[in-house]
């Protein structure tokens, strides 16, 4: 055990765990309990391991107990781990920590708990992750942190030296030992000292996965381990993005397969085409325009006569759904079709049951394709481990798996079950029932979100709050609205679709102030802004009274709001910054800022036009013309021109041309050009005019007195005084020339 005060370290008696330190004599949980505000949840569990052992996670009274001392002052988190550890969750991660397959298995525990509809997806992941860091399966990414300087990024460690230099266009954090970073496009990995240990060289590379990763290289695929060795050579037209059940699908002239991770070609490559990879021992492939399933050895379990199989990987849990023409039935583990194929839309098995679409009407069926319920009903749906709710006469209800109707026809909606609990509708009222049917929470709210986060945002007499999942106020209704940044096409619709807050802050509004609520502790965060934006990277836009700042996640303005625009740029990848540096408008010209509110590229352009930097140079307007500057504010280009994807660009009198990504086309040698119209671009040189290609190449002499623009595949010519077109071959033959006009 090590005490988290003076980090004595002792081994207690067997079958005993001391609760003081034997060295400096303090309560261990107090001393956790004392310092738990200022910590992290992973930082509290991986403390908690360190001194009680590993062996805590198989004592689940007892961890439950003391998660819920530690975690008192976070309820949200409480319930949340309380939760993982009821369904076994750090228990299983321990089991499978020493694994060489441990990602994969991990992908397992989060699909079923996916599968069992207990949790959505960002909780099972925030909860994973606890764990994970808990577990100390690699060092916290978070001990080194990513710094920008001037549009180029660079590494710090914890004692806040720099570990390279910046020199980086994007960086990622570091998973399993390595970071990615990228330089002019291509991608390598760093490690923990600034050594790059996979060269910076590919044209894509994906994340780490089982200690492989997924690069390319002119568009050919393959697989390099971490130490930089290509253990799958880059010869692939596609792969899938990583081994899953020891597989990965790969396709080479046209012909699909799998190979395991010695390349060895397990399936060969005989395929159209296939779904990338195995689920439970189970994918599917076409042939011949036509779609079968196969399981890990290559045996083809049904005959390829399907147009389409749905989700086959349920087979470990169900029948899998296939389609031929426009008719679906179902097929189990052994390829047998277990029922006719008559149902208009199909769905998936859940709690051992399908509600497949038959005309208007839901068919309830069973694991052996039977169609069940005695019921009149228009609609079925199985609704947990034992019950089944049913729809009749606009009404649902319902029924356990002995088909006796415990809930009466009552409801308007009935919604699936989010952290044990289901929301319902009645008469435009909104409450919540349990896995039994039973009403927890009163039908009398106006709105109500799902619990997809263990609390609800609900609406009283016209106000707004939180609730927690046993009906407990967390928030007083006293907003206006309540604003979560979901999925739906309305992305601001406050109650439904995919119910996410953005790291855990949401819109609130309270009279004519707009701020936010933190779901994690419930505190309200700086409600007196006119309009907010979401937060990103720890970061969120304000505005108030026409200017904009911004703001961190305790409502302190760390950028004054003293600006008239920000530009938000691509959220989920760089959030409101792209290379350090945000797009920001004051006093009406335009420049470039970085998070911590410098001003980098200084106010001076009328607007930003292009490429915001992603390469390394951004097109901006100046005095009503275009010029291009690099990401330190230098001009490197008095005028800019862009069209079919290829920059013209001038400095000093003379022309040239550069792609879309600055690479350089043609050196800045012309004395006059035009832009490109199709494949062809006018140039001009000591007079003396032709035409180039995209890649810089004279496919047309510089021998023409005078030449325009190719238009509808001719350009005008002028030669010694006469007239004529030529066409975009250059060919002699093909030249029209005649005594041009007096």
């Amino acid at each position: 055990m090590k005490c988290p005060s003076c980090q004595g370290e002792w081994t207690p008696p067997p079958n005993v765990s001391l609760s003081k330190c034997p060295f400096c004599q303090s309560d261990i949980i107090q001393t956790l309990n004392e310092q738990s505000g200022e910590l992290t949840p992973e930082v509290i569990l991986r403390n908690l391991l360190q001194v009680y052992g590993i062996e805590l996670l198989q004592k689940e009274q007892r961890l439950s107990a003391m998660i819920s001392d530690l975690f008192a002052h976070d309820k949200r988190t409480k319930k949340m781990l309380l939760l993982s550890v009821k369904e076994k969750v750090p228990q299983q991660m321990a089991a499978i920590l020493e694994s060489e397959q441990r990602e994969l298995k991990l992908l397992a525990i989060k699909s079923n708990l996916l599968d069992d509809g207990i949790l959505h997806g960002g909780a099972i992941d925030q909860i994973i992750n606890f764990w994970r860091s808990a577990m100390e399966w690699e060092e916290p990414d978070d001990s080194f942190e990513i710094i920008w300087q001037r549009g180029y990024c660079g590494f710090k460690n914890s004692r806040g030296e720099m570990i390279t230099p910046f020199k980086y266009d994007y960086a990622d954090s570091f998973k399993a030992g390595l970071a990615k970073v990228e330089i002019e496009s291509k991608w390598g990995f760093i490690d923990k000292s600034g050594k790059e240990i996979i060269p910076i060289k590919y044209d894509h590379a994906r994340d780490i996965i089982e200690g492989l990763i997924n690069v390319t290289i002119n568009n050919k695929y393959g697989f390099v381990n971490k130490q930089g060795i290509e253990v799958i050579p880059l010869i692939y037209d596609h792969s899938s993005e990583c081994f899953r059940e020891g597989l990965c699908g790969v396709k080479l002239n046209g012909k699909s397969g799998f190979v395991d991770v010695n390349n060895y070609e397990v399936i060969h490559l005989q395929y159209d085409g296939i779904e990338g990879y195995f689920n439970n021992g189970f994918t599917y492939a076409y042939k011949d325009h036509k779609c079968g399933i196969i399981d890990k050895t290559g045996k083809e379990i049904t005959a390829f006569k399907y147009d389409y199989i749905y989700c086959c990987g349920s087979l470990k849990h169900g029948p899998a759904a296939a389609k031929i023409g426009d008719k679906c039935g179902y097929i189990d583990v052994n390829g047998n079709e277990i029922t006719p194929f008559k149902y208009d839309y199909p769905h998936s098995f859940y709690y051992g049951f399908a509600s497949p679409k038959l005309g208007d009407k839901h068919i309830l069926i069973n694991r052996l394709g039977k169609e069940i319920l005695s019921f009149d009903y228009d609609e079925a749906w199985s609704f947990s481990e034992n019950l089944v709710k049913i729809k009749r006469n606009e009404k649902w209800g319902i029924i356990n798996k002995d088909e006796i109707l415990i809930v009466p026809f009552l409801f308007d909606e009935v919604c699936s079950i989010k952290n044990g609990l289901a929301r319902v509708k009645n008469d435009n009222k909104f409450g919540f029932i349990d896995t039994r049917g039973k009403i927890v929470i009163s039908i009398i709210y106006e709105q109500a979100s799902e619990f997809y986060l263990n609390y609800s945002i609900i609406q009283l007499d016209g106000k707004f709050g939180l609730i927690g999942i046993n009906g407990e106020k967390l928030v007083p209704m006293k907003y206006d609205s309540i604003t979560d940044y979901s999925q739906d096409d309305n992305h601001y619709d406050y109650l439904y679709a995919g119910f996410h807050d953005f790291e855990n802050m949401i819109e609130v509004k309270e009279g004519a102030k707009i701020g936010f609520l933190n779901t994690l502790t419930f505190k309200e965060i700086a409600v007196n802004y006119d309009q907010v934006y979401c937060f990103s990277d720890g970061m969120a836009i304000v505005q108030l009274n026409g200017k904009y700042g911004f703001i961190d996640q305790k409502g302190i303005e760390i950028i004054k709001v003293i600006y008239d625009h920000f530009t938000q740029i691509n959220l989920g990848y760089e959030g409101y910054f792209y290379r350090g540096l945000a797009e920001a408008k004051l006093n009406g010209k335009y420049g470039f800022i970085a998070r911590n509110g410098e001003v980098i590229i200084p106010f001076l352009y009328d607007g930003i036009i292009k490429n915001c930097f992603e390469y390394g140079f951004c097109v901006v307007e100046l005095n009503k013309l275009l010029v291009m500057i690099n990401i330190e504010g230098d001009q490197i280009y008095e005028n800019v021109y862009f069209s079919e994807n290829i920059f013209l660009v001038s400095k000093g009198g003379l022309w040239g041309f550069l792609s879309i990504k600055g690479k350089e086309i043609t050196p800045l040698m012309y004395n006059d050009a035009g832009c490109f119209f199709g494949d062809r671009a006018r140039v001009e040189l000591n007079g003396k005019h032709g035409f180039i290609d995209k890649t810089g190449k004279e496919i047309i002499p510089l021998m023409y007195d005078h030449a325009g623009s190719f238009i509808s595949g001719l350009a005008q010519v002028e030669l010694n005084g006469k007239s004529g077109y030529v066409n975009i071959l250059g060919n002699w033959g093909e030249i029209n020339i005649h005594k041009k006009n007096s």
